[in-house]
């Protein structure tokens, strides 16, 4: 035992990986872990306050909106005519209020009354009113828009061309509206005052995307992928997309808006006051990389390369190269492999050169059978059209359904062709139609196409006619109205570069769902006995042909008819 290879090198790697690994978990993720939970627990506390704080602003902002909504003023204003000394009075009494009350509330921008009838807006701001005042104007549309709409104490984030801003808006009636405008950069502004290090920053998100932000590196933040709501614990670790440095993002949610605000601490000022542990997390790292790697040079001498040697040998065994042979040397284990290996394949390569030409006489001799096996069924049907169309006395018809029987018969007797193109296999089901035609001219019709590129493509010969013949047969029953029968071959568009895809739809009844579950199957037709008998030889030919690549699958079409959809891969030798 002690002796082997396995036993040595699973020695020697559990020896070297174990210590070193326990070693570095310990002391480095446990220790930076510590650190970044302290970290994100104070400034999520901070976090927290502010958030809480904000949110009382605006809960209190939203007492005094619904309370001025009972004013007496605001109600009754929109029942002056706006040139009206009783119109210019009330609205001065209003901005009256509002500049008293703007004062109580220092993240307020603005506090407005707006008068759709008269488009006239009365407002109170704290910043340059002017400009507060063009800004509401611009997005008025949005503001009355979202007026009446529930939540009723959510407040709103609207873009504008400054930047992002905060707003409430409530009806008062058709007519009147009263609202409160906070931009965003207002509402950070007391964020600026953190310390939070060298690109260290704040940002605000609304709808997972980000609205503002505050730090010297506030705008490169938009690079790192921040989502919020996407961490249950009280912190996460982002990596910037642009220079790979990792970030602690501590996230708060606020109550009152869909709003996160998110906290970014860069790494590398965690870690800066953790000398000690910074020398670990570079100098043992690099410690291990040297060691592993003086350990796979050994492991490549001694078990990597004989291994990947066997199983290139096997490799081309399966590719059916038979004159592979390895070097018989190396360790105890591998020298015995070696030979038996070798010795294996002389075995295998006399075996396979028999069995081989056996199976090919075999499949030859089915694939025959199959092939002749698929006429019977056919002749049936053309003697009764022909049988029909001679009650009728319709000789015009039965001499141009000779010409198409006899290129059909042509068709049909050349027997010693395993392929055929699509073009020819598709000229042949012309010539059935052609003859079903002539015995229904009002109640049949076709379309066949199939792509140029694909015209010359070579498949074993009548794989779609028992499918058009089974749609006649099934789904042309007791019809009044015309019988549509649709045959298109087109690159898969799942794998356009190495599949095709031959489709057959009709109008009919289409499939029972009972048989249509039979059908789709994996094992249905491995059993299916004598029962559609035409279906089994295309779904048998194709196997011998293609191993499992080929396709064969059933359904029915909306609203009424059937779909059976063939898929082939481009490369007919694939089973090989």
């Amino acid at each position: 035992m002690l002796q082997s290879v396995k036993i040595r090198i699973l020695a020697g790697f559990l020896l070297v990986t174990i210590p070193l690994a326990i070693f570095l978990y310990y002391s480095n993720y446990y220790a930076i872990n510590i650190v970044r939970d302290q970290i994100s627990k104070n400034y999520s506390n901070l976090l927290d306050l502010y958030t809480k704080n904000t949110d009382n602003i605006l809960y209190q902002t939203n007492l005094f909106l619904y309370g001025m909504v009972n004013d007496q003023d605001v109600s009754i204003i929109n029942a002056y005519v706006s040139d009206s000394d009783e119109y210019m009075l009330t609205k001065l009494r209003i901005i009256n209020k509002l500049n008293i009350s703007i004062g109580y509330y220092d993240m307020v921008d603005s506090i407005f009354v707006y008068l759709r009838k008269n488009n006239d807006l009365i407002l109170s701001s704290q910043r340059n009113a002017y400009q507060e005042r063009e800004i509401i104007y611009d997005n008025i549309d949005t503001l009355l828009a979202s007026a009446e709409e529930p939540p009723y104490k959510e407040w709103r984030v609207v873009a504008t061309a400054d930047g992002y801003a905060l707003y409430k808006m409530i009806a008062v009636n058709a007519n009147v509206f009263i609202g409160s405008w906070i931009s965003v950069d207002n509402l950070m502004e007391p964020l600026a005052n953190w310390e939070l290090g060298e690109d260290g920053g704040v940002m605000l998100l609304s709808g997972g995307e980000s609205i503002g932000g505050i730090g010297s590196s506030a705008a490169r933040f938009s690079n790192m992928d921040i989502k919020a709501g996407e961490s249950n614990s009280s912190y996460r670790i982002v990596t910037d997309r642009d220079n790979g440095n990792d970030y602690l993002i501590v996230e708060e949610p606020s109550l009152m808006a869909d709003l996160h605000y998110a906290v970014i601490v860069a790494e590398k000022n965690i870690l800066r006051n953790l000398p000690y542990f910074q020398q670990f997390i570079y100098t043992i790292p690099l410690a291990v990389v040297i060691i592993l790697v003086l350990y796979f040079v050994f492991l490549q001498r001694t078990l990597i390369k004989p291994l990947f040697d066997l199983i290139r040998g096997m490799r081309r065994i399966g590719q059916g190269r038979f004159d592979v042979r390895l070097h018989e040397g190396g360790t105890g284990e591998f020298r015995f492999l070696n030979s038996t290996f070798n010795e294996m394949v002389r075995e295998i390569e006399h075996l396979k050169i028999n069995v081989y030409e056996e199976k090919l006489k075999a499949q030859h001799a089915e694939f025959k059978h199959l092939q002749v096996q698929i006429n019977p069924h056919f002749y049936m049907n053309t003697l009764n059209i022909i049988y029909n169309l001679a009650a009728l006395k319709d000789f015009k018809s039965v001499q141009k359904m000779s010409l198409h029987l006899a290129d059909y018969f042509r068709f049909i007797i050349r027997t010693n062709r395993t392929k055929v193109t699509l073009e020819e296999e598709l000229e042949h089901i012309q010539n059935y139609l052609e003859i079903q035609h002539l015995r229904y001219p009002d109640l049949l019709l076709y379309e066949l196409d199939v792509s140029k590129e694909l015209g010359n493509f070579q498949i074993p010969p009548l794989i779609i006619q028992p499918f058009v013949e089974n749609a006649i047969i099934h789904g042309f029953q007791n019809r009044r109205e015309p019988f549509t029968i649709h045959v298109h071959a087109r690159a898969d568009e799942e794998d356009p570069e190495h599949y095709m895809k031959i489709t057959i739809q009709d109008n009919g009844k289409g499939f029972p769902e009972e048989l249509l579950g039979q059908l789709n199957s994996k094992d249905y037709f491995e059993k299916i006995g004598d029962e559609h008998v035409g279906i089994w030889n295309v779904w048998r030919r194709l196997r011998m042909d293609t191993g499992d690549k080929a396709l064969i699958a059933f359904a029915n079409a909306e609203p009424h008819g059937a779909i059976v959809t063939i898929r082939i891969p481009l490369s007919m030798d694939r089973k090989r």
